[in-house]
């Protein structure tokens, strides 16, 4: 993960809320994909995941060839138990093949770990997510989701958020 590195806001309330540290990258230029998390004085918590940046809202033009993003995710795991709330960062690599049919992306996280030491977790992958607009997308159930979007000039960027099984997070990165 020697890319980037990560900036953690520092925790605040307002109105209610306990807002726990916030976690971005200086990786990106035309591009953020920062998490929240946030308890509110209600008894439960929430996790917000979002990517913004500049996009073209065109796919690339580079038929029968492929690319590659490299970059991280970062996600909170609300899973019932001591680790719960835990900051996850794990290696991001987004490969796209522009066939002659379509455009595909495949989307591999790897390395996952908690932030500041914790046992490694398993890998999480989608593949043959179908390109629009360059965007990708898949919804399989309400935990279980991929949404992604290429930003800058010539698609240099790449983000998006996710949720796996307990696991709501963002990812981002750079082309190779």
């Amino acid at each position: 993960m020697g890319l980037c590195s990560v900036r953690c806001s520092v925790p605040r309330r307002r109105a209610g809320a306990t807002f726990l540290p916030s976690y971005s990258s200086t990786l990106t230029k035309y591009s953020s994909f920062p998490i929240q998390h946030f308890a509110p004085d209600r008894g439960y918590t929430r996790v917000k995941a979002y990517a913004v940046g500049e996009a073209p809202g065109v796919n690339p033009i580079l038929a029968g060839t492929s690319a590659q993003w490299l970059g991280l995710m970062l996600g909170r795991d609300l899973a019932v138990g001591s680790d719960r709330g835990q900051v996850l960062q794990g290696d991001a690599t987004i490969h796209v093949e522009f066939g002659a049919t379509g455009i595909t992306a495949d989307v591999l996280f790897s390395g996952i770990a908690v932030i500041g030491g914790g046992a490694a977790r398993p890998d999480i992958e989608w593949h043959d997510l179908a390109m629009e607009e360059d965007a990708f997308e898949r919804h399989e159930s309400p935990s279980e989701r991929i949404r992604g979007r290429f930003y800058g000039p010539g698609q240099q960027e790449v983000g998006g958020i996710f949720e796996r099984g307990t696991i709501t997070g963002a990812l981002g990165g750079v082309r190779d």
